[in-house]
This record gives structure tokens, C-alpha cells and sequence, in this order.
């Protein structure tokens, strides 16, 4: 009998430590399951965010595109261009400087260097006019630019041409859109080009420095590099030895680009100096062909970081209840030494609510992983869609924005109600046109894709710059005044975004103008600690109670003017730089205050054209 209970409580042992063994060998296998599912469809969720961010990018370079080329078509529609007459070249400057300002010019009175310099050549290739950009110096009026690629390609052609890349006298690698202007009988007079450095171009698409994080490639049509994190793989052919050397020859990356220079887009995952990469690539149609070819690079590592974090704490939480669990029923296997005679039943409940808790795990996860696709399928749809709708808003209203400034800045002789009729058209287009762009910038932020490009710029210059771009937006009916007293901003600088801020401090001040008819709107700023604060108070009617605490969210208006995304916007730029924004009402009951701070830094003074490129063509 002695035995038999000695065989019956080693049976019951063993019994017990095989339950624990298959409870933690369940426990990792549906743990292993589970956090496989979960990236699995995180994976597919990037890819399908990715197809669709680089194609709304291709789809934004060849709106750009589209409008830099229909811009040199008004010119080479000019009389005065079609002249042979050189008489009119001091005209013919100042109207291609125009065109300059407006194409490096955003919708916000941002500068944005696109494009470096114009150039007007005759039938023979010499140069007679070239208008560039301040920082620009070399002049190349009376060079010979016949043997150039981007006027042998309108001559020869007779029809507008995007080149591809090429090296200029400053051994930097350009790019540049060419359209020929002709005679009533269609023989060759000259041509108009726009030249534009590669590498500023491309720079305000995405990031094309930083290989870590997700970063952009441009090929030409002949797969030379025009952008490219690595600058060794700059200004070589991707099909050539040495950038094949540089991917190691991988065939999968290989067929990707040969599919997508066929006109057809795609995608690849491959491995590249020892990371695993998603790439998708997208061609950029230009007068109805595939000319240049943009990609989009992930390390996949980026995209598995955040949910590693997560799957390894709910995996910690997890295995402490499982050992917890595993202590309990070791101490029911000390009791079974006593011989108590509960303990078969105690082990069985224990068993019974281990496996329970195990399927539970199961089927929630099941669950979240299923309301997880759902949630970012739905959130995909509406941003490719919101995506698509911005750009084809844009594609309409560009043309529509240039073509009407053009004839607004020509000295023609148009009576009131007709000029009044082009100013309605064209405030309205730009209308439309930051809303596009509003409507972008919402998408770049909620997708985590907004990109800043920090350089150190003085405070008191953008204080001026914006101040004075508002005053363009005051009308006849308001009488309002414009104040900068900032004597505390000077000498002082930051580390930010110079077109961003801009953006902020303009957004700031439309809306004070928009809400004030009479008084003043001032603009100040202090120091305060490692802060500069920047304020804006007007004398308007204030922020409405009803919308106080909703103020920096999307769609926070109750005026008929607005979208309500421009404080969105605003706050989400602020904080990326590190600092933050607020409003208040006035103390006197006239108007609000609207202010936001940003970190100072103490660094060197800033050098003069600190940022902007010192060499011509």
C-alpha cells in the first residue's frame, strides 16, 4: 500500500511538472504566433502606406515639374521673346525674373530655391540673357551653349524637353527643362532654359542624406543617380560597375529599377550592407514620358521598432503571469508531499484556468490583430484619398496661379473691372492652393512624415520677412497697422526650419488680420530662459469660448474664411522643433494673444547666405 501511494504521488509529480512544461511550451508557441501576425500585417500595412506616399511624391515632383515647364512656355509665347531685336532683352529680363521669383516662391511667400538660374539663347546656342538666383555669381551672357544637352535637345527636336543630368562648370550635378521658341512659320529663334541643382531640388520632396531612416533615390532615363544618401553613387549609373559593386549586383533590386524605367511602378525587399530594405519605386511622367524615376527606401528595421518595444512588454507582462502561475502550483507540489488530500483537485482547477487564460490570450489577440488591419486599412484609404484629391486640386490650380501673376505683372493697359476679374481669379486660386497644401502638410504629419530642414537662422529676419509678407495680405476695407517691436530679437538665433517658422509666424498673423477690421496687430518676441517667445496680440474679437479648449486640433474654426488646419499645423511644426504654442483672450477684453516658443542657441554668428550655394553652372 506504502508503495502504491509513493508510485501515486511521483505519478502525480510528474503529472504536474508535464502540465507546467506544456503550459510555457503553449505560451511561446502562441506567443510566437501571434507576434509574427502582428508584424506580418504591420509589414503590409507599410507597404501599402509606402506605395501610396510614393506615388502621391511622384505625382507632387511632376505637378512641379508640369508647372516649372508651362511657366517657360508663357515666356517663349512672349512677342517680345520671339523678337530678334535686342533691344528688348532689359524687358525680357525683368519679366524672366518674375517668372523666377514666382516659380522659388510657395503659396505661403515662402522662398523655396528650386531653380537656380534662366537662360535665354539664340538659334545658335548663345546665351543673351541669364537671370539667377542671389547667391548665384558667374553671369553666362555670351557663353556658347550649343554643345549643351538641354539646348541640343530643342533644336534638334523643336518641342520641350526635360534633360537628363548633367554636370555644370562647378562640377555639380544639374537638371533643366528647355522650351524652344519659334517663329509664325515654326523655325527654330532660340530657346529658354531652367537650370536647377539636383540635390536642392529633390532635398524639398524628402530626406536624401540620412541612409538610417526612410530616404529618397532619383534616377535620370539613363539610371544616373541625381539623388542619393551615398554621395560616392551620385552622378553614376545604377546599371554601371561601380554601383552594382555598391548594392552587390542584387538581382531582386536590379529587376525593380529596370521594371520601373520601363514606365511601370513596383516594389522589392532586399538586403543592402547587411539591413533588410523596402523600396518602392514610381516613374515621373513629363511630357507624356517616363522621365525621371523616384524611390522610396524603408530599413525595415525602422518599421519593426515600435512594435518590438510593445511586444516585448506585453511579452514580460505575459511570462510573469505564467510564472506566477508556476510558483502557485510549485507550491501545491510542496503540499503534495504532505499527502493533502486536496491537492488533485487544486492542481486539475489550477490546470483548467491556465489553459482558459491561455485561449483567452489567443482569441484577443485574434481580435486585436483583426481590428488592428481594419483600423489601418480604413485609416490608408482615407489618406490615399486625401492624398490624390490635394494633388489633383493642385495639378488644375498651378497653371491657373502663374499664368494669371504673369499677366497681372505685364504692363498691359487692362481696364478696372478686368484687372479686378484677374485679382478675384487669382486670390482665389492661391486660395485653393493653400488648402492643397494645408490639406499635404495635415497628411505629412498624421503619417509622421514631415520633414524639417534645421538650419541656424536669425530670428529677427524672419520676424521682418513675415511681417512684411503679411501687410500683402491686409485689404482696402480694414484698417489695421502692423507693428514689429522686437528689440529683444536681435543677435538672437535658432536651430530650425527657416520655411516652417515662416509658415507658423504667417498662419499666426492671417489669422489676427482675418478677425481684427481696426487697431493694431503686434508682433513681439523675448528671451526667457533657453526660449525665445514669440507673440502675436491683436485687437480683433478674440477666441471664441466654444472652441478654447479644441483650439490647436484639425477642423477647430467657426468662420466661414478657414479650414481650421492652419494652429494644427502650426502646433505640430512648433513641437517638432522642441517647443510649444498657446492663446489666450486679452486681459481687456479687445482681441487675443497668440505666442509659441523655440529653443535658442549660442553658436557663432551667422554668415551671410549662410546655406545657399556659392557656385554657378
Amino acid at each position: 500500500m506504502k508503495a502504491y501511494l509513493l508510485d501515486l504521488k511521483t505519478v502525480s509529480i510528474i503529472i504536474v511538472i508535464a502540465i507546467i512544461a506544456i503550459s510555457y511550451g503553449l505560451f511561446f508557441y502562441f506567443q510566437n504566433v501571434t507576434e509574427n501576425q502582428i508584424k506580418s500585417s504591420l509589414f503590409v500595412q507599410q507597404e501599402l502606406r509606402q506605395e501610396a506616399n510614393t506615388k502621391a511624391l511622384a505625382n507632387h515632383i511632376e505637378s512641379d515639374l508640369s508647372l516649372l515647364m508651362a511657366n517657360l512656355r508663357v515666356l517663349a509665347s512672349s512677342p517680345d521673346f520671339q523678337s530678334t531685336d535686342r533691344s528688348n532683352l532689359t524687358e525680357n529680363r525683368a519679366l524672366m525674373q518674375a517668372v523666377l521669383d514666382q516659380i522659388n516662391t510657395d503659396s505661403q511667400g515662402n522662398h523655396a530655391l528650386l531653380i537656380q538660374r534662366l537662360l535665354l539663347m539664340d538659334r545658335n546656342g548663345m546665351v543673351i540673357a541669364d537671370v539667377r538666383e542671389a547667391g548665384v555669381d558667374e553671369n553666362f551672357e555670351g557663353l556658347d551653349a550649343s554643345s549643351m544637352q538641354y539646348f541640343q535637345d530643342v533644336s534638334s527636336t523643336l518641342k520641350p524637353s526635360f534633360s537628363k543630368g548633367f554636370v555644370g562648370l562647378d562640377e555639380d550635378l544639374k537638371i533643366a527643362a528647355s522650351y524652344p521658341i519659334l517663329d509664325e512659320n515654326g523655325e527654330l529663334l532660340g530657346a529658354i532654359s531652367a537650370i536647377a541643382l539636383s540635390s536642392t531640388f529633390f532635398q524639398h520632396y524628402g530626406n536624401i542624406y540620412d541612409i538610417e531612416s526612410q530616404y529618397l533615390s532619383v534616377l535620370d532615363r539613363d539610371s544616373l543617380h541625381l539623388v542619393h544618401p551615398l554621395q560616392s553613387l551620385v552622378g553614376t549609373r545604377f546599371f554601371g560597375e561601380f554601383a552594382q559593386d555598391t548594392t552587390a549586383r542584387t538581382e531582386v533590386l536590379n529587376n525593380l529599377v529596370a521594371d520601373v524605367m520601363q514606365g511601370r511602378p513596383g516594389q522589392a525587399v532586399y538586403e543592402f550592407r547587411g539591413s533588410e530594405r523596402l523600396t518602392m519605386g514610381h516613374p515621373i511622367y513629363l511630357e507624356g514620358q517616363p522621365t525621371y524615376f523616384v524611390f522610396v527606401i524603408t530599413p525595415t528595421s525602422a518599421v519593426y521598432a515600435n512594435v518590438d518595444v510593445a511586444l516585448s512588454s506585453q511579452r514580460i507582462e505575459t511570462f510573469s503571469l505564467l510564472a506566477g502561475t508556476t510558483a502557485t502550483i510549485f507550491i501545491l507540489i510542496i503540499f503534495l508531499a504532505l499527502w493533502n488530500s486536496n491537492l488533485r483537485r487544486a492542481v486539475k482547477a489550477k490546470t483548467e484556468q491556465l489553459v482558459e487564460a491561455n485561449e483567452q490570450l489567443s482569441i484577443a489577440n485574434k481580435q486585436l490583430t483583426e481590428n488592428y488591419e481594419k483600423l489601418h486599412a480604413s485609416e490608408r484609404m482615407q489618406k490615399e484619398f486625401i492624398n490624390i484629391a490635394a494633388h489633383e486640386l493642385r495639378t488644375p490650380v498651378q497653371p491657373i496661379i502663374g499664368l494669371s501673376d504673369v499677366l497681372l505683372g505685364e504692363q498691359h493697359s487692362f481696364d478696372p473691372e478686368t484687372r479686378q476679374l484677374l485679382q478675384a481669379i487669382h486670390r482665389n486660386a492661391l486660395r485653393l492652393y493653400r488648402l492643397s497644401s494645408d490639406i499635404l502638410d495635415v497628411t505629412r504629419i498624421d503619417s509622421g512624415s514631415l520633414q524639417l530642414a534645421k538650419k541656424q537662422v536669425d530670428v529677427m529676419e524672419i520676424l521682418k520677412q513675415t511681417v512684411k509678407t503679411a501687410e500683402t495680405l491686409i485689404t482696402d476695407d480694414k484698417r489695421i497697422k502692423l507693428v514689429l517691436a522686437a528689440p529683444q530679437a536681435e543677435n538672437l538665433r535658432v536651430l530650425a526650419d527657416n520655411e516652417r517658422i515662416h509658415q507658423v509666424l504667417l498662419n499666426l498673423l492671417s489669422n489676427a488680420i482675418k478677425f481684427t477690421e481696426r487697431g493694431t496687430i503686434t508682433v513681439a518676441c523675448e528671451k526667457k530662459g533657453s526660449d525665445v517667445v514669440i507673440r502675436v496680440t491683436d485687437s480683433g474679437t478674440g477666441i471664441d469660448p466654444e472652441i478654447m479648449s479644441r483650439l490647436f486640433t484639425k477642423f477647430a474654426t467657426k468662420s466661414y474664411h478657414g479650414t481650421g488646419l492652419g494652429l494644427y499645423i502650426s502646433k505640430s511644426i512648433v513641437e517638432a522643433h522642441g517647443g510649444r504654442i498657446w492663446a489666450e483672450n486679452n486681459p481687456d477684453g479687445k482681441g487675443a494673444t497668440f505666442a509659441f516658443s523655440l529653443p535658442v542657441i549660442a553658436t557663432a554668428p551667422i554668415m551671410a547666405g549662410d546655406g545657399e550655394p556659392k557656385s554657378a553652372d
